[in-house]
């Protein structure tokens, strides 16, 4: 497949650094477009970081950005950006509403490391500011929208596609809810506004409500694929094929088979 420009540009979490795996679907995706990779992805990142790095390299490469193609890996939602600004560093760190929601949310953590000390320690303090479902996914929203206008304000080729979570919620029986990261456990319920006046949602609004226009919005993006996740194609094709031996993250085989979904589905997007 023929992309008429020099770099492929991506960003995501572990699903796009690569984890435990000598390739990533970023890598396979480079060869199968013939095109230089610039990855920035980072293992725990969440959509802010995902999709804000993508436009500050951007920015200050303008050079290289305005001769690339763009694939960004969205991850969870739930994923809260915040700083850790302890005694010896000062770090970005990723909380969810998960771990305060659950029983198990804080299981298997290093309390012995600084931050995640701190904020196991005080849990029931920070609980009621990082427990809010709705509110992660209007986030989300808003580091779509200010990407997409990126692109497309500087004409940039690009495509959005989800890692681990449809962020499309879906009603059931009158209510709306959002897969959680694992599609066989968790199911969140989302707060989506009734009220048809869209200017006095936005004036008005003072919770977190997501807006079935945006919800319309997103969903109608013409770049933005959620057919199926990357988590659901690894994990439900061929048994653990894909996903075998690498903790539940695309292993070579898993990388290069989504590859080639993705060049099929830009050739599809772009005429190809």
């Amino acid at each position: 497949m023929k992309i008429n420009k020099k770099y492929l540009i991506t960003s995501g979490c572990s699903f796009t650094q690569g984890h435990n795996c000598k390739t990533n679907w970023a890598k396979e995706l480079s060869k199968e477009l013939n095109l230089n990779l610039i990855n920035l992805g980072k293992g725990g990142s969440g959509n802010e970081l995902i999709t804000q790095n993508i436009i500050n390299y951007s920015t200050i490469e303008k050079e290289i950005a305005d001769n690339s193609f763009f694939v960004i890996q969205l991850s969870e939602c739930l994923r809260y950006l915040l700083n850790f600004d302890g005694e010896f560093n000062s770090k970005f760190w990723h909380i969810t509403p998960g771990q305060f929601i659950s029983e198990t949310g804080f299981e298997n953590w290093d309390i012995d490391s600084e931050h995640t000390k701190h904020i196991f320690n005080n849990r029931y303090g920070l609980a009621p500011f990082y427990s809010n479902i709705t509110f992660s996914l209007i986030k989300t929203y808003w580091n779509i929208i200010n990407v997409v206008n990126f692109f497309e304000k500087n004409n940039y080729p690009y495509l959005i596609f989800e890692g681990l979570n449809n962020h499309i919620p879906s009603m059931i029986n009158g209510k709306w809810y959002l897969d959680g990261s694992d599609p066989e456990v968790e199911k969140f319920e989302i707060q989506v506004s009734k009220n048809n006046n869209f200017e006095e949602f936005v004036r008005d609004d003072c919770v977190p409500e997501l807006h079935k226009k945006l919800i319309d919005y997103v969903d109608s993006l013409e770049y933005y694929y959620n057919d199926t996740t990357l988590w659901k194609f690894i994990h439900k094709r061929q048994n653990d094929l894909y996903h075998k031996g690498n903790s539940g993250h695309p292993n070579e085989l898993g990388s290069k088979k989504w590859a080639e979904r993705l060049t099929r589905i830009i050739g599809e997007k772009y005429g190809n």
